[in-house]
């Protein structure tokens, strides 16, 4: 063959001509297709959860029963496959796929195959099925079945599944391993919308954000959604541009809506009202439901009360306050208070936060977090699964819970003072509050507690070592659910107690919070402001005391305690010699391990603030 040389100028010009076409490849997207087949199932995801089967005799399987809502869209299309994944193969005998309008119903299609374990299955019907708007019921069955494989769900129907030929609701968060695929004259602009994020407050004649997420179910990717919010007598409309949605991609987006002057509770909710300027195949599937708005002139910032449930029997419970230690840095609008629950008990449970495990659903658990003890489960059901305040502990959703309970305003005011006689460790509080926003009748109680911080113990499961305990509660002043008092109208009260000798005064604070009272709902217990005072500022200056909150390092022993964490550690012999050097920790210990006796310099790093001292051995 002959051998084809080029000159320099040649080969630039040939790759500026391929740099000219790269667009063309780089910039092809979800928009440049419009496919030709469609879904309806939980589509090809692997199995996360296996539903197990009581009854083995007879057959068992899993079904999707699509409304006709939905179905109404595919009158005159083809139902051409079904996929099945399959995890055991049971009794050894054929699958049977079945297509009717209920579960146990009649089949208006149905059609056997030979099992293969452990892979989506797919079933070509010999005869394509055509819908006719209704419900339609999409199943298999088999024999000898103990577990049936289920896949995190597309929301495209009601999930069924029977054992032992009963057929019942499938009752946990997951859906069944199967779908069918459609053909023919597909709708090509449909999209469903799957989470909205409402505001809860927002400042008269202004406007306030909104959002939300939606799924396309269409032929056409999605480009542009026309997006309708209203907030009372206020609508906005909004054309959001610029997506890039394929077909069963999920999006986000968001707008800015007006808010119609005056004050009070008003109705908020959106739909999607136009997908790609034409109108949505399937408007059913939409809209939010409509959520309370609460309109005022003019707001007061809170303090979020966070809730922190762990015990020492918790093995995950350090490292999700290193997470909570993080989090909180720099963040004076948040009081923390740590109740030992969740996880059995241990030396540091109340019997007043025990009470507090009654916010719990149906599973107790740690470590668990509460944020102003209100259920985020319908803005953030990502995050709360539960339907309860109380959720899992995760860095995205501390911080975005976090932002979302203090950008709400406060409800009450709160005023919390008080005198501390060093000698006699007598303390004595003065709590006043009075109502800045409507509180629509509903009855109200404050709670006051002592809480300290850095309590350090080496029984702490999962934790290496010595464990500093964050903001324990010690002691509560009133009833665990609190004291009634007119936070509409205003209250003040006075408490006191004296401290035991060996609490540390100049680590504790005393914390006040005002709540709906009554607790025969657990979504109506919610946090309406929060105060706290820390005791240190109530000693008399001049008592030669460490303060917890200056303090980056000490010593106990030949461990090294970290009551914040710090961002460098070193330790060095006193010839220079490096013994140690570590990064980024959490709050927490550090055993170096056995040490030759001499000096040695310790030195802790945390932002601007550095601590050195010494650290003897043997002498």
């Amino acid at each position: 063959m002959p051998s084809v040389m080029m000159s320099k100028h040649t080969l630039l010009r040939f790759f500026a001509a391929l740099l000219l076409l790269l667009p063309a490849f780089t910039q092809r997207s979800a928009a440049d297709a419009v496919i030709d087949s469609l879904r309806l199932g939980n589509t090809g995801r692997m199995p996360v959860f296996y539903q197990s089967l009581t009854a083995t005799d007879g057959p068992s399987g899993a079904a999707i029963v699509v409304p006709a809502t939905t179905m109404q869209l595919y009158r005159g299309c083809r139902l051409t496959d079904v996929y099945v994944y399959v995890y055991e193969t049971g009794d050894g005998g054929p699958f049977r796929v079945f297509l009717s309008h209920e579960p146990g119903g009649e089949p208006v299609a149905e059609q056997t195959f030979a099992p293969e374990a452990f892979r989506w299955n797919r079933v070509t019907l010999a005869e394509p099925y055509e819908p006719d708007g209704r419900a339609l019921c999409i199943g298999y069955e088999g024999g000898g079945l103990t577990l049936l494989p289920c896949v995190e769900p597309a929301g495209d129907g009601e999930e069924w599944f029977s054992s032992g030929g009963a057929w019942q609701r499938l009752d946990q968060p997951y859906g069944a391993a199967l779908y069918a695929v459609m053909r023919g004259d597909l709708p090509r602009d449909n999209v469903r919308l799957t989470g909205w994020q409402l505001p809860r407050f927002a400042q008269s004649g202004a406007t306030v954000s909104a959002g939300g997420t939606f799924v396309n179910l269409g032929t056409a990717p999605v480009a542009s959604i026309t997006v309708e919010a209203v907030v009372g007598t206020a609508t906005t409309q909004q054309t959001i541009a610029g997506l890039d949605a394929g077909y069963r991609d999920e999006a986000r987006f968001s707008l800015d809506v007006a808010v119609p002057e005056g004050e009070g509770h008003r109705s908020c909710s959106l739909r999607i009202v136009g997908v790609n300027g034409n109108a949505d195949a399937d408007p059913s599937d939409n809209a939010s439901p409509a959520a309370d708005v609460l309109c005022a002139t003019r707001f007061e910032p809170r303090r979020v009360l966070l809730e922190v449930l762990s015990t020492e029997h918790c093995s995950n419970c350090p490292t999700a306050h290193a997470y909570i230690e993080r989090a909180l840095r720099g963040r004076a609008d948040v009081v923390e208070v740590g109740h030992h629950i969740g996880y059995y008990t241990d030396g540091y449970t109340l019997d007043e936060s025990r009470e507090y495990e009654w916010l719990y659903a149906d599973r107790v658990f740690a470590p668990a977090l509460m944020f102003d003890r209100t259920n985020h489960a319908a803005r953030f059901p990502a995050y709360a699964e539960e339907s309860t305040p109380i959720t899992g502990v995760g860095m995205d959703l501390l911080n975005d819970l976090l932002d979302e309970e203090s950008a709400a305003p406060a409800f009450v005011r709160l005023d919390l003072t008080g005198s501390f006689d060093a000698t006699t460790r007598r303390l004595d509080l003065h709590v006043e509050g009075s109502g800045l926003l409507p509180l629509d009748g509903c009855e109200t109680a404050l709670t006051v507690l002592l809480t300290e911080d850095s309590l350090f113990t080496t029984t702490q499961s999962g934790a290496s070592g010595g464990f500093y305990h964050r903001h324990t509660a010690r002691r509560f002043l009133t009833p665990a659910w609190g004291t009634p008092v007119d936070a509409a109208g205003g209250f003040s009260t006075d408490l006191h107690t004296e401290l035991p000798a060996n609490w540390r005064a100049d680590r504790m604070q005393a914390v006040a919070f005002v709540a709906r009272a009554g607790h025969t709902d657990r979504n109506r217990c919610d946090v309406l402001n929060t105060a706290a005072l820390s005791l240190r500022t109530l000693l008399p200056t001049g008592i030669a005391s460490p303060v917890a909150d200056a303090e980056l390092v000490r010593c106990e022993g030949q461990v090294l305690v970290l009551p914040r964490g710090c961002d460098a550690l070193s330790l060095t012999a006193a010839d220079g010699r490096p013994v140690l050097t570590r990064s980024h920790l959490p709050a927490g210990s550090v055993a170096p391990g056995p040490l030759p006796e001499g000096v040695y310099v310790v030195r802790a790093v945390r932002g601007s603030e550095v601590q050195t001292l010494k650290l003897l051995i043997g002498r």
